[in-house]
């Protein structure tokens, strides 16, 4: 079997066996799109990406069209935060594996340097590859440029914050890779029209006050993030319907209330702890280097914490 599903049997069946099986100490960095969204599919959580994508047609439609190009081609999606980039990135990874059922997709998990091994996964079949958020990856030159010799075609899609988008060609340029404006969508906020479509799905999955979609759709319009998040309050009458009469109560209601379901997530006093103990880390080596590899394996090692999460 190819090493990727090698990869994903043992660790359905075997995990305490990866090095046995495998050699290899742990899962890697690339994701099957099934293992990177999973923590975001349930409907009963706050924020969900198990809604209808909506809004999105002809920007699904050219980003499988893009995916065509050579595979020293890349695609570059650009949006602001929380405007629904991963959202589309699910689309995507489906919609790819019905035109290409032999191809793989593969996600690179946050903050994690890919090994040898995830290198020796990528050139094992045709795949596609999407790196989320690319400006905030601490290697992205050296991903790069070790992905642009890899032998089997990788088609390679990246999503940015607009401020990155140049820096991310820049990168790409000087690895021998190419990110053009022909490659590149940028992506732009849902219409009222739009967004109401979700607010209602929300608010009527979850039994809440569906006349008041619109109201949702328009104080929350530009932040699909905030869109999601304030249909699932207000249909859980975690904010009151009343509030939506002031824009400036209702922003800070839903993102008190964000904050208060992600504290409770992790738990308040375990948030404490990550806290206390990163400060405490970077007081004990200060100054630090946030762009340093060293600093990603003694906050793993120190902490038991992935970079990702300090």
């Amino acid at each position: 079997l190819p090493l990727a599903k090698q990869k994903r049997i043992v660790a359905t069946y075997f995990r305490e066996y990866r090095k046995t099986f495998l050699g290899v100490d742990d899962g890697g960095a690339l994701e099957s799109p099934e293992e990177h969204f999973a923590p975001l599919l349930q409907r009963d959580h706050v924020f969900s990406h198990a809604w209808t994508l909506a809004g999105r047609d002809r920007e699904l439609e050219k980003l499988i069209a893009l995916t065509d190009r050579a595979p020293r081609e890349i695609t570059l999606l650009v949006g602001s935060g929380g405007i629904g980039k991963s959202r589309l990135m699910r689309a995507l990874a489906d919609a790819y594996r019905k035109k290409y059922p032999d191809h793989a997709v593969f996600i690179l998990s946050a903050g994690r340097v890919p090994s040898s091994t995830d290198f020796d996964v990528l050139a094992e079949q045709p795949s596609l590859l999407i790196i989320e958020d690319a400006h905030e990856h601490p290697q992205i030159r050296a991903f790069l440029a070790t992905l642009a010799r890899v032998t089997s075609p990788v088609r390679l899609l990246i999503t940015a914050r607009p401020y990155a988008a140049q820096l991310i060609r820049s990168e790409a340029l000087q690895t021998g890779l190419r990110a053009d404006d022909e490659g590149t969508i940028t992506l732009q906020s849902l219409t009222i029209d739009q967004a109401e479509s979700v607010a209602r799905e929300i608010l009527a999955d979850r039994k809440g006050p569906v006349r008041l979609a619109r109201d949702i759709a328009r104080l929350t319009r530009g932040s699909s993030l905030a869109l999601v998040v304030g249909s699932y309050l207000v249909a859980t009458a975690r904010i009151h319907p009343s509030v939506l009469n002031n824009s400036q109560q209702f922003r800070d209601e839903l993102f008190g209330r964000f904050r208060d379901a992600l504290t409770a997530q992790i738990g308040p006093e375990s948030q404490r702890e990550i806290i206390r103990d990163t400060l405490n880390l970077i007081a004990l080596l200060q100054p630090i280097d946030l762009d340093s590899p060293a600093l990603d394996s003694l906050a793993e090692h120190v902490l038991q914490l992935r970079i990702v999460k300090v």
